[in-house]
C-alpha cells in the first residue's frame, strides 16, 4: 500500500511538472484598441501613438512569462510607415518591442560585423529588436550576514548571493 501512494504521489508530481510547462496561446481578430485591456492599449499608444492595429495574439505561457497573460501586438505605424511587434503584460510591463528600420538606421558596428562575416551582402530588411528583462536586486541583511536578492516583478527570487562585503550587512556602520 505504502508503495503505491508514493508512486500515485510521483505520477502527481510528473503530471503537475507537465501542467507547469504548459502554455496556452489565442489569437483574437482585432477589432480596435478600444477592445485591449486599458494598461496594454495605454502602452500602445504611448509608443506607437499613430499606429494600426493589425493582429492581436493573447498568450499566456506559465513557464517562460511566469503566468502572465502577454499580448503580442502587430501593428502598423502609420507616421513612418513601418510594421512593429509590441509584446505586453496586462500589467503594462513591455517585454519585447521589434521595429523595421531602413539600412541607414543600422549603427555603423553592426554593419562592420556584417562585411567581416558575409563580404559584399546585401541587405533586403532590417528589424531591430529590443528585449526587456525587469529585475529587482534587494541588498539585505539577516543576523548579521549581507546578501544579494535578484527578485522578479512578481516577486519570485531569481538569485541569492551572500554579499562579501560585510559593510553591506550592517548600514549602521
Amino acid at each position: 500500500m505504502k508503495t503505491s501512494r508514493i508512486h500515485l504521489a510521483l505520477l502527481g508530481m510528473a503530471l503537475c511538472g507537465c501542467i507547469l510547462w504548459a502554455s496556452e496561446s489565442v489569437t483574437r481578430p482585432v477589432e480596435s484598441p478600444a477592445t485591449l485591456p486599458g494598461a496594454v492599449r495605454r502602452q500602445l499608444v504611448r509608443l506607437f501613438p499613430n499606429s494600426e492595429l493589425l493582429r492581436v495574439d493573447i498568450k499566456t505561457d506559465l513557464n517562460y512569462h511566469l503566468g502572465r497573460t502577454v499580448y503580442l501586438l502587430k501593428g502598423l505605424n502609420r507616421s513612418e510607415n513601418r510594421t512593429f511587434w509590441l509584446n505586453v503584460t496586462e500589467h503594462a510591463e513591455v517585454i519585447r518591442i521589434v521595429e523595421e528600420v531602413s539600412e541607414v538606421e543600422v549603427p555603423p558596428s553592426v554593419l562592420k560585423g556584417l562585411g567581416k562575416a558575409f563580404t559584399g551582402a546585401t541587405i533586403n530588411t532590417v528589424e531591430k529588436k529590443s528585449e526587456i528583462n525587469v529585475s529587482y536586486l534587494l541588498n539585505i541583511s539577516v543576523q548579521g550576514r549581507g546578501y544579494g536578492l535578484l527578485l522578479s516583478p512578481e516577486g519570485n527570487i531569481l538569485e541569492i548571493r551572500k554579499d562579501k562585503n560585510p559593510d553591506h550587512a550592517n548600514p549602521s556602520r
